[in-house]
């Protein structure tokens, strides 16, 4: 019965408390290694990935309460024009009803795999996942890491995918790649293919076509998170393009999913006739209920729909699209018109399928001491992707060259908003253009100039420094680079980071995508060119950690919970060693895990103010020998579980040690 409100935890640390102040989270599920971001909150923490004995002191039977339909499901937060995201509210029913539509309509069975790509803060992840979970098909997990169209392919292929749901600017990398590719599971296996979450473009689409995959459905789906997911569909598999990609420039978002409507209306809330632009509306099941505690917008975007019957009143919701009516190509479905989308009412943009307001930007962005004025647009780049572009007007003189001006403002929006809304390009100006009608001319906003670097320059070194400065001023349009600038604050995001790696594949150079995040300057990236970066971080000295601490939520969790034999909650391996060991060498490597690993090295004390872990300097490693070798076998059975107790008994959290190793020899043999 409770609502699930999820978080990324890369967003900034004042982001994710305003969400969690928000929506007054009772209960966070997170892991170990994540807790640290919440420390300042008061919001009782569950790690899954160390906690189970804390879950299973906990009833394993179903909750007897039932929930109800109009009960929430969950609140998805989405960028806000105020300066703060807002939380869509969405119930039990919208979402059950949702899910048994697409269920149906995308033919779903307990034969199918379907892969969970989106990222949990995406509402469409709740339709991958339940996609499968309501179906009893497989759910195959993505993970963190990026696949390259080629890890794209294996992955299709090991995990048998049948059903795949993918960014627009995500599956045009894979059209592309595929030219030349040409993968089986084309021809049957991967059956469905859908794209959504922002615009696809007609040269996509033409690419996939030009492959004859015709053993694979691809349907373009829309719909925004306060409409639950998915509101239209439209197949694509064989949509009549124009003869010339230029000569069309949008692709229709096709027809409501059942249970739904669709009104396309005028500034008059008048259906507008066929061909005529208007702002699509809709209604039916899979409203949200609105925004958390936003009354006032809630109103404004959740009208009373005046095509109801007064006996069954319903509401409407108001996109902000601009769409229109158009005649299905070739009279498919006579007198069946479909919905093309043509652009966006307000400024709101989607940009690798986040839904951002521009105002929540400027708002952000006015509040730096030096800035008067800000306008944030979305703007193609060379590569015809859409990146956010800040005009700003300053209290100082400055010149728009200077370096550290997009460094400086990129920093100060980081504090506050996540990376995906962080400008590419800041653009100085001395005014704002107007319309005639006193109004912010965003038509004549000039295109921001090639960037250069924004630290102090250092020009490449080596051949290879050399080769990934040229693909990064190509990717980035960039006049000049350093081998210090950070990829990602010059507009390189995942997707371009994907076309980096395949750049660098062309040149003979050997870099995951993974890599780019990790070392996202070119003197790092030279430094692993090559070289297994599982294996090849770059070595960073730091001295050992020392001092008294407080506990971590888990441990205070653990002594909270554990009064009773608190020394022996431990874990104990045995390995078998191969003849010929030093004795020497095991016990200087043993010590060096010791002395690195601090946590090897802690003591636990028990103070007036409960529990306190103290970091001792050094420590030295607990070594026994014990020669089995004059012993029968029943015997030295006997004796190795004898000293194993003993070992485990003596075992410390106070006194130490934490660690005991013993060598038991059994001869030359």
């Amino acid at each position: 019965g409770g609502v699930h409100v999820p978080l990324d935890p890369s967003f900034p640390t004042e982001r994710l408390a305003y969400m969690m102040q928000d929506a007054q989270i009772a209960l966070l599920l997170t892991q170990e290694t994540l807790a640290s971001s919440f420390a300042n909150q008061s919001t009782p923490l569950i790690c899954l990935d160390s906690a189970w004995p804390q879950i299973a002191q906990n009833k394993d039977k179903n909750p007897t309460t039932p929930v109800k339909p109009h009960q929430l499901a969950y609140i998805i937060y989405t960028s806000g024009s105020t300066g703060q995201p807002k939380g869509v509210m969405v119930d039990h029913a919208a979402l059950a009803g949702h899910i048994d539509t697409v269920i149906d309509l995308y033919n779903v069975t307990s034969a199918d795999r379907v892969l969970q790509f989106a990222a949990i803060t995406f509402d469409v992840a709740l339709e991958q996942i339940f996609l499968a979970l309501g179906s009893g098909a497989t759910l195959v997990m993505r993970g963190t890491d990026l696949w390259t169209p080629p890890e794209f392919d294996q992955q299709v292929l090991d995990h048998a995918i049948t059903v795949a749901d993918l960014p627009p600017v995500y599956f045009h990398q894979l059209v592309q790649y595929w030219q030349t590719a040409r993968p089986t599971f084309l021809a049957g296996q991967l059956r469905l293919i859908l794209v959504g979450g922002e615009k696809t473009t007609p040269e996509t689409v033409k690419l996939w076509q030009e492959l004859g995959a015709v053993g694979t459905k691809l349907l373009n789906a829309y719909g925004p998170t306060e409409t639950t997911i998915t509101a239209a569909i439209c197949d694509l598999s064989a949509y009549p393009l124009a003869e010339t990609t230029s000569a069309l420039s949008n692709l229709p978002i096709g027809r409501p999913l059942p249970n739904r409507s669709v009104y396309i209306l005028d500034i008059h809330l008048q259906p507008t006739p066929i061909g005529v632009p208007g702002e699509l509306y809709i209604g039916g099941a899979g409203l949200a209920h609105g925004y958390l505690n936003k009354p006032a917008l809630t109103t404004e975007n959740f009208i009373p729909n005046p095509f109801a019957p007064s006996e069954r009143p319903g509401r409407l919701y108001r996109t902000g699209d601009l769409v229109r009516w158009i005649a299905e190509p070739d009279g498919s479905e006579e007198n069946s018109p479909i919905i093309e989308f043509l652009g966006r009412v307000d400024h709101q943009v989607k940009i690798r399928g986040f839904r951002i307001e521009p105002g929540e930007i400027e708002a952000v962005l006015t509040q730096h001491p030096e800035v008067q004025e800000a306008v944030v647009v979305a703007q193609g780049n060379q590569s015809n992707e859409q990146q956010l572009v800040a005009y700003v007007i300053l209290d100082i003189i400055i010149d728009e060259s200077n370096p550290q001006l997009s460094s400086a403002l990129s920093q100060y929006l980081q504090q506050t908003l996540p990376a995906y809304m962080i400008p590419a390009h800041f653009v100085v100006l001395d005014a704002l253009p107007m319309t005639p009608a006193g109004k912010i001319d965003r038509g004549s906003l000039p295109a921001p100039k090639p960037t250069s670097s924004t630290v102090a320059h250092k020009s490449p070194d080596t051949e290879t420094e050399e080769i990934l400065a040229a693909i990064w001023r190509e990717l980035l349009n960039l006049q000049a680079i350093s081998i210090h600038d950070n990829f990602f604050h010059h507009g390189g995001n995942s997707i371009l980071s994907l076309q980096f790696v395949s750049h660098t594949h062309r040149a003979g150079l050997q870099l995951q995508p993974k890599d780019i995040f990790l070392y996202p300057t070119i003197a790092q990236l030279a430094r692993i060119v090559g070289q297994d970066t599982e294996t090849s971080a770059p070595q960073i000295a730091a001295d050992p950690v020392t001092g008294s601490a407080p506990l971590t939520p888990i441990q205070q969790w653990f002594f909270d919970h554990h009064t009773i034999d608190i020394h022996h909650h431990n874990q104990s391996m045995i390995f078998a060693l191969r003849p010929g060991l030093d004795v020497v060498c095991l016990q200087q490597a043993l010590q060096q895990l010791l002395d690195h690993h601090d946590a090897l090295r802690t003591r636990f004390i028990p103070t007036d103010n409960g529990w306190q872990q103290l970091y001792l300097s050094d420590d030295k490693l607990s070594f026994h020998q014990i020669d089995l070798a004059r012993l029968s076998a029943p015997e030295q059975t006997q004796c190795l579980a004898t000293e194993a107790d003993r070992l485990q008994a003596s075992l410390n959290l106070t006194a130490g040690p934490l660690m005991e190793v013993a060598l038991f020899t059994y001869g030359t043999d």
